[in-house]
């Protein structure tokens, strides 16, 4: 007597024996079940094939089908006639419906994967305000509760909703109202000479000609000339004042300003900086722009300071709203910088 295998589904399935009487064989067993579906909408299985066993070979009955598992019911076939004798009496069965797993949905990307993830404000979450909208804190997603406040209710900015596509942000009016959000100083806000990466969703309409011609995004750097530290400004300082963005890791050398003007328009945009060995690059939207290397890195670690967002004490208002901020202390790697880049501009609609 020799005995037939069927692979099915990757799963080795027992068919029926060929036999020497007229009895029937062995059913045939079913296929595996199918795989969960992945990613995205929950699916259910792919269906496994039943096998069918092979009637005997003198005449009798045929086997049963075997059974199916996967996420839907697969009939199983027939068994065939025996080779030498009569027809086969019973039809194979349709074989059960597996219990495949629906697949979890996809994980889509959140600024809180990201190593090294240092800041992460978002002003559609963790706001406090006043009935005025006056804001006095903006809670930090990440897990170093790096929390931005602002006590004085004189300075304090103001949040007003739907913005920028239908999203909040914190508007900054740049009136000589030195309206900042300050955050104390951390461990984890010392990049020290290593890589880092800022990206800050914002709008901007500060002038060349009227004060405050520049404004601070985002700041974090020494009380005292050169200034060591990092800054993010809209419009740069520079003489005559630009209408880019700018960063600056010191004042003395190490300065970037961007070659794309005329960004004091109202519009939002994701502006950005990272810093990765020698390299310091400048981002507008999901292009990178400027690059520029020095020797050696600064220190920007600015040890005892605070950042500031939106001005520093008495200069540099910002005229404009920020929806976002995102910084990483360490470095990031390409398909997370693309990631975290795309996740801002979908969501924002840039």
């Amino acid at each position: 007597m020799r005995k037939i295998s069927l692979l099915v589904s990757g799963s080795l399935v027992l068919g029926g024996m060929w036999a020497c009487s007229g009895s029937s064989t062995n059913s045939g067993s079913g296929g595996n079940g199918g795989l969960g579906g992945s990613g995205g909408t929950p699916s259910a299985g792919t269906a496994g094939q039943g096998v069918s066993g092979l009637g005997n070979a003198h005449g009798g009955a045929t086997s049963e089908a075997g059974t199916s598992s996967g996420g839907s019911l697969n009939p199983g076939e027939g068994g065939e006639a025996g080779a030498l004798g009569g027809a086969p009496t019973v039809a194979g069965t349709g074989g059960e419906a597996g219990a495949g797993e629906a697949g979890a949905p996809a994980a889509s990307f959140s600024p809180d994967q990201l190593p090294g993830l240092a800041l992460w404000l978002d002003a559609s979450v963790g706001i406090t305000a006043n009935a005025a909208h006056a804001i006095s804190g903006w809670t930090d997603r990440s897990v170093h509760h790096n929390d931005a406040a602002q006590i004085t209710a004189a300075n304090q900015p103001v949040l007003v909703n739907q913005v920028i596509n239908g999203r909040p942000a914190i508007h900054f009016n740049g009136q000589l109202s030195d309206a900042r959000l300050d955050i104390p100083d951390s461990a984890s806000l010392r990049w020290g000479t290593g890589d880092f990466s800022l990206q800050i969703v914002a709008a901007y309409t500060n002038t060349l000609a009227a004060t405050p011609r520049y404004g601070m995004l985002f700041g974090k750097f020494a009380e005292l000339a050169p200034y060591t530290g990092v800054i993010l400004f809209a419009n740069y300082p520079s003489d005559p004042v630009y209408s880019g963005i700018g960063a600056q890791l010191d004042s003395n050398t190490q300065q970037l300003v961007s070659t794309t003007d005329n960004l004091n328009d109202g519009k939002p945009r994701l502006y950005g900086v990272r810093r990765e060995g020698t390299t310091v690059t400048l981002q507008v939207n999901d292009t990178d722009g400027e690059v520029i290397r020095w020797d050696a890195p600064d220190d920007v670690s600015a040890p005892d300071r605070p950042v500031y967002i939106g001005s520093q004490p008495g200069i540099q208002d910002l005229i404009g709203d920020i929806a976002e901020i995102v910084a990483v202390s360490g470095t990031v790697s390409p398909a997370d910088h693309a990631a975290l880049t795309q996740y801002l501009m979908n969501k924002y609609a840039l």
